[in-house]
């Protein structure tokens, strides 16, 4: 008999905007959680795009290896330290 997991859901917002005068800097804050049923989740400020590119690709990446692998619930945060 196969087992089915349970549908597996988790979420990640960016939210990005402009500050400073005279020269506009951009700003990101990333609110995330490999699984919506846990109160746990994430956030992180910064003002590089890069680390935006960075914590959205290592997100996708522990919510994919949580899959796979079975681990449960981490708390929200990266399912692998770096």
């Amino acid at each position: 008999m196969a087992v089915t997991r349970p549908e597996a859901v988790g979420v990640l917002i960016v939210r990005v905007w402009l500050e400073g005068s005279p020269e506009l800097r951009l700003r990101a804050r990333i609110t995330r959680t490999l699984d919506v049923t846990s109160e746990a989740e994430e956030v992180t400020t910064t003002s590089s795009v890069e680390e935006v590119q960075a914590t959205v690709r290592r997100w996708l990446d522990d919510f994919v290896l949580r899959r796979t692998v079975g681990c449960g619930n981490r708390g929200g945060g990266d399912a692998r330290k770096r």
